[in-house]
């Protein structure tokens, strides 16, 4: 009989507690249910089209002026049976025989293709259409080819993709072109052929211009490697074959040289940065300015995790509002524009990371900075490189008029000043003239490198040297840097 009271007693505790919790949790589940609603009642919108606005300038062309209906007509022709390492390695140019190389007859059919490229690269406008899914007529080439993008397939592309989805399959094609066209200047030079020399290097520069024709950091980093080598190609045939080439034909190419990037310094150019973040942000965010984490999860992960899907009406809240985080980036994005713009010489540190002094809680905050702030310091290097490399093909040039004028070497860059230079180009590393010297008939030009000081031209010993001092260290560490100068022509 005790044990009837006992259980009445316990029964009566469950329901005090399921009492006292009830309303809570109906509150907590009543709130939840109304964020949860007014969440997914109020999706983000779309609009604007940023792929459309990066292919305006492409489709206002018409088919026949855009370079890449060119390209692509020569891709389709290419004969892909020379070694694979023919269209990747540099160093395997350098290295094959050209002689034997001439014999190969899909070494002849595809020199064939070189004056449908050449005129191609002459074209003011690539007109590469970008997509989120293959065009079928793309997809031909590169099935042709064997190029891996080809896996994806083609499809219907989306009315208004994200930028992030967009696929740049004619990049590793333009790099084999220039490849090729750098090939075709050292057989140019073995036969003794300086207008098809002439023609092949301004063809590369081209190319590289055009490899630059979307404003995004990625496309400007491929243009000034493409640039760079075709510099030390310059370089090398002048090197050794001094009079390959007559007066017209280097004035030729010396305004090709001055036209690059219109003419003016190479920066990074970030209007490419802020139109993505553009575009993630109109997806990301409501029109109530409220975040959408599990938007911006699949976003970068594909696929949100479940715990983000039941969370996101709540955890909304732990991160900047749409106006905040534009102003921010904005902010952050304006500060390495501007350390972007200073001289190599007057960089004391290396462009910040945006972002990178965010506290913990900065990095949830914004998110989207921490993640797509990307770092500004090797576009900002490579950029400063290709300048000194654009300004040392320049002198190159100065130097090979000179010597078909006057049989000889000048004394000094001075001599060039101003009928074939209109002033001696900065060294990047000090500000000062580049340096020259001519050493057993032999001319060299350098830049003293990361050491800052003047070595006669004498590179860093090994293999990498010169590469060595061609790195940037802050001024106040120069004297760790590598003892030797950063040698420019010829390319050691």
């Amino acid at each position: 009989m005790e044990e009837l009271p006992r259980t009445k007693q316990r029964r009566s505790l469950v329901w005090a507690v399921f009492r006292a919790l009830l309303l809570p949790v109906l509150a907590v589940a009543g709130s939840y249910a109304w964020l949860e609603y007014r969440y997914h009642s109020h999706p983000p919108r779309l609009t604007h089209n940023y792929a459309a606005e990066l292919n305006a300038r492409a489709l206002a062309a018409p088919e026949a002026e855009r370079a890449w209906a060119h390209y692509r007509a020569a891709l389709l022709q290419i004969n892909r049976e020379l070694p694979p390492e023919f269209w990747t390695s540099d160093a395997y140019l350098h290295s094959i025989n050209q002689e034997k190389l001439r014999e190969e007859a899909a070494f002849r059919q595809n020199r064939e293709l070189l004056p449908l490229i050449r005129a191609a690269a002459a074209m003011p406008t690539l007109g590469f259409i970008l997509r989120d899914k293959h065009d079928p007529a793309e997809l031909a080439w590169m099935i042709k080819n064997q190029s891996p993008e080809a896996a994806g397939g083609s499809g219907a592309p989306s009315d208004n993709p994200l930028l992030l989805t967009l696929l740049l399959p004619h990049l590793r094609e333009l790099r084999s072109f220039v490849r090729w066209l750098q090939f075709d200047v050292q057989v140019a030079a073995h036969e003794r052929d300086g207008s098809t020399a002439a023609a092949d290097l301004i063809a590369c520069f081209g190319i590289a211009d055009q490899l630059r024709e979307i404003p995004w950091i990625i496309l400007d980093m491929e243009s000034w490697r493409a640039f760079e080598s075709s510099i030390v190609s310059l370089g090398a045939i002048v090197a050794e074959h001094p009079d390959l080439m007559n007066d017209a034909q280097l004035d030729a190419i010396n305004r090709r040289l001055m036209a690059y990037a219109e003419g003016g310094p190479f920066y990074p150019r970030f209007s490419g940065e802020r139109t993505v973040f553009a575009d993630v942000v109109q997806r990301v965010y409501d029109p109530d300015d409220q975040f959408r984490p599990e938007i911006a999860c699949q976003i970068l992960c594909d696929k949100p995790n479940w715990w983000v899907k039941i969370g996101a009406p709540v955890s909304t809240h732990w991160y900047a509002r749409r106006p905040e985080m534009i102003k921010r980036f904005e902010d952050l994005l304006h500060a390495a524009e501007a350390a972007c713009t200073v001289p190599l010489w007057k960089c004391i540190a290396a462009p910040p990371r945006p972002g990178d002094d965010f506290s913990t809680d900065e990095r949830t905050k914004f998110v989207l900075i921490w993640v797509f702030g990307s770092p500004p310091s090797k576009p900002y290097f490579l950029a400063q490189s290709a300048q000194q490399q654009r300004d040392a093909g320049l002198t190159v040039i100065a130097l090979a008029r000179y010597h078909l004028q006057s049989h000889r070497w000048p004394d000094d860059l001075d001599d060039l000043v101003p009928q074939f230079l209109p002033e001696i180009p900065p060294d990047r590393f000090t500000g000062e003239p580049l340096r020259y010297h001519v050493v057993n008939e032999k001319p060299i030009v350098y830049s003293v490198g990361a050491d800052r000081d003047d070595d006669g031209g004498q590179p860093p010993p090994g293999k990498d040297g010169n590469e060595q001092a061609a790195a940037w260290v802050p001024p106040a560490d120069a004297s760790s840097a590598p003892d030797g100068d950063w040698v420019l022509w010829p390319a050691p």
